[in-house]
């Protein structure tokens, strides 16, 4: 089973998911099949839950042919100052003992920078990088934080595996849609190009100063037949 809450950014933006597993066991799973766009917090050096914050699509740049991706530091800097505060009251209130603590620090990194070793203990995690891990210092319980947080959970039991594979196959057709997108400006200003070129070629062709007219021929020649003497 899976709680999930919603934070939105005040007064009517957009909704950032959050989400944890009811023990370590069940955070095993959320470990295996987190989102690259996930960012995992915890309380530093206590035992805590472990919570994930998923942002909106419309809280991220936009997929482009040049970028390809989102990496977790853009994730991370989209995040809203209330939707990390919020995230980190959750946290709090999740760990036996950071709960009594007047108060703790959180920690926090994108998903892709969890590691996950086989001789770890369950609901244990490392990092790839430690110095891509934040921390947020003396975080202190918000009564009414916690209320508003909590009137959101709901419980699930998602196809982690499944939901995971239709986001990732969601994101291949994005960046397809981005490519072909791309391929096909490239191909209307290659276009755009010769005919411009070719444009500029006929109009010098038809250049009025490179042209002969009636009033010209006449001036040089004194007569018809002189013309068309010169002109055989």
């Amino acid at each position: 089973m899976v709680f999930y809450f919603d934070v939105t950014v005040p007064p009517d933006g957009d909704a950032w998911t959050v989400y944890m597993g009811r023990d370590k066991y069940e955070n095993e799973g959320l470990i295996q099949h987190g989102w690259p766009i996930d960012v995992w917090l915890h309380v530093d050096d206590l035992s805590s839950a472990h919570v994930y914050l998923r942002p909106p699509r419309s809280a991220l740049p936009p997929i482009t042919a040049t970028s390809p991706s989102v990496s977790p530091d853009d994730v991370i800097g989209a995040i809203p100052k209330c939707v990390l505060d919020d995230c980190c009251q959750l946290v709090k209130a999740n760990s036996i003992a950071g709960a009594k603590a007047a108060s703790v620090t959180i920690c926090y990194t994108g998903w892709p920078n969890l590691k996950k070793r086989e001789c770890m203990d369950v609901g244990t995690i490392g990092f790839v990088n430690d110095k891509a891990v934040r921390l947020v210092r003396n975080v202190s319980r918000d009564a009414e934080g916690i209320k508003r947080i909590e009137k959101t959970r709901r419980e699930a039991y998602p196809d982690l595996a499944a939901e995971k594979e239709a986001w990732e196959e969601e994101e291949r057709a994005v960046r397809r849609a981005a490519a072909a997108k791309a391929r096909a400006e490239e191909k209307a200003a290659a276009k755009a190009a010769i005919a411009d070129k070719a444009a500029r070629s006929y109009d010098a062709l038809l250049d009025p100063g490179s042209m002969q007219t009636a009033a010209d021929i006449g001036a040089k020649y004194e007569s018809a037949a002189a013309y068309e003497e010169d002109f055989m």
